[in-house]
């Protein structure tokens, strides 16, 4: 059995806790964790392994922004050389930016999820089922809490091909449900499908390239709010990823993603999202680690009311800082962020981060 308890102590400044369009006010904040990782293996080929995290963000004067939160996961492998299968299950807590709004709301998620897979020469293919609660724990900026919480199920297919060292080749389809708990509300339940090929390619031995390029469907029950002038009942389109990373010395890495996806509304019945991101981070001689990335989203809603023009947002988030490692199991960090949101009076906003933290794992 290994133990592995983890903390962490900061402090940080916020330009913007309330994330409004105008009048903001700034405000400092205080952060705290508490964590154990916990491995036992069981056999050769079975092992346990479980995660238990709790945190918490205190504002001086933006009590509405404080949270506790947290975090339980819990994993069970068992793996041979010809298959292995995998069941996980767990909690967690969070305000998180919505990608369909880019604002902070406090949530519970709970999810549950399985698969098998067989392994042959060069070969392997899988079969996984997936299930996740989402439960708000506040009012969105265009909804209230129960108006959105909602499960979601997914059966999920896929297999691959190695065609060398560092390159392989497959195939993953998905068909996946959306279940409100308010029925006849604004928000329509829904059923999908998805199927992608993917790849990836190890151009050289610290440069790789992977992907993933296909087509996904959904079919909602009605028009969003069940307004006809939304005409977004159904959509079919295009989806993908490409990531190219390269480990150019050790302990520094470059990296550019590039995302198109759907995801569910909080004013029609779906987004297509488009995301670009670059990262960066150089390990000195010092051993301090300089980091930065720069991350592009445009968010673009389904429909609109009659007379009204449809809806979308562009987020630009640039954030930066530096790491140190003073010892095994204990490093601190200095981090800046800075969003911006342009789009409807209820997306647009500004926000500043300031923070610095001391964490301790062993």
């Amino acid at each position: 059995l290994e133990l592995h308890p983890k903390a962490l102590l900061g402090v940080g400044y916020d330009s913007n806790p309330l994330q409004k369009s105008s009048g903001a006010k700034k405000d400092w904040f205080q952060l705290w964790q508490l964590g154990l990782e916990s491995r036992l293996r069981l056999t050769p080929a079975d092992r346990i392994e479980a995660e238990f995290d709790i945190f918490g963000r205190n504002y001086a004067q933006a009590d509405s922004r404080d949270i506790v939160g947290g975090l339980v996961d819990l994993r069970v492998r068992h793996q041979t050389t010809t298959a292995k299968w995998y069941v996980s299950g767990g909690w967690e807590r969070g305000d998180d930016p919505l990608i369909e709004t880019g604002r902070a709301v406090k949530q519970d998620h709970f999810n549950a999820y399985g698969e098998g897979v067989y392994f042959g020469n060069r070969t392997q293919a899988g079969v996984g089922v997936q299930g996740e609660r989402i439960v708000y724990l506040e009012d969105g900026a265009t909804f209230t809490a129960d108006e959105r919480n909602r499960n979601r199920a997914d059966l999920i297919v896929f297999g691959n091909r190695e065609s060398g060292s560092e390159t392989s080749l497959g195939l993953r389809g998905n068909l996946f449900t959306t279940r409100y708990d308010k029925v006849d509300g604004r928000y329509q339940n829904s059923v999908g499908a998805r199927l992608v090929a993917t790849g990836e390619l190890g151009i050289e031995q610290r440069l790789k390239l992977s992907g993933k390029l296909g087509l996904e469907t959904r079919h909602y029950e009605n028009d969003f709010a069940q307004d006809p002038a939304y005409n977004d009942q159904q959509v079919t389109s295009p989806v993908g990823s490409a990531e190219l990373a390269w480990a150019y010395e050790q302990g520094s890495e470059l990296n550019a993603t590039v995302r198109y996806f759907l995801a569910e509304s909080d004013s029609s019945n779906y987004v297509k999202v488009g995301e670009l991101t670059l990262g960066a981070a150089h390990l000195l001689p010092s051993l301090v680690t300089l980091f930065g990335d720069v991350d592009l989203i445009n968010v673009r809603h389904s429909g609109a009311p009659a007379g009204a023009s449809v809806t979308g947002r562009n987020t630009t988030a640039l954030t930066g800082g530096a790491s140190y490692q003073f010892r095994d199991g204990i490093a601190t960090r200095l981090r800046a962020r800075w969003r911006h949101q342009s789009g409807s009076s209820t997306e647009q906003y500004s926000e500043t981060l300031l923070a610095w933290d001391l964490a301790f794992a062993f």
